[in-house]
C-alpha cells in the first residue's frame, strides 16, 4: 500500500513510499508508469512524507522512525545521510527554495532545521 508520492518533472522519475518502508523510484513513460528503476529500503518504518529538492538532485523522506533519510538522485539514489534529532515520527517536511536546508516537524510537535 503506498503512503506518500514525489514527482520529479525533471528526471521524469516518481518516488513512491510503501507502508513496508521501502521507497520504489519508478522511470515516468508518457505521463504514466514505466519501469521501475530501484528500490530502498533504508527506512525501518513507513515512511509519512517524500519530497524532491527544488534543484531536484536529491530526495528526502520522513518516516516513523523519527529520521529523514536523504537520497542523491544523480548518484542513482545512493543514501547521502540519515538525518536525526526528532522525538517522534515525521509528520511533515519540506525544502528551502536553494536547495541546501529541510525543515520538518514531527509528531511531537518539534520544529527542526537541517
Amino acid at each position: 500500500c503506498a503512503r506518500a508520492i514525489a514527482i520529479s518533472p525533471l528526471n521524469q522519475h516518481a518516488a513512491i513510499a510503501f507502508l513496508d518502508g521501502k521507497i520504489a523510484i519508478w522511470k515516468l513513460e508518457k505521463k504514466i508508469f514505466g519501469t521501475m528503476k530501484k528500490v530502498m529500503s533504508d527506512p525501518e518504518e513507513w515512511c509519512e512524507v517524500i519530497k524532491y529538492s527544488p534543484n531536484e538532485e536529491l530526495l528526502a523522506c520522513g518516516s516513523h522512525d523519527n529520521k529523514i533519510y536523504v537520497y542523491d538522485v544523480k548518484k542513482d539514489y545512493a543514501l547521502r545521510t540519515t538525518l536525526i534529532g526528532h522525538t517522534s515520527y515525521i509528520t511533515c517536511l519540506d525544502w528551502s527554495s536553494d536547495s541546501t536546508v529541510i525543515w520538518s516537524n514531527c509528531g511531537a510537535y518539534d520544529l527542526l532545521y537541517f
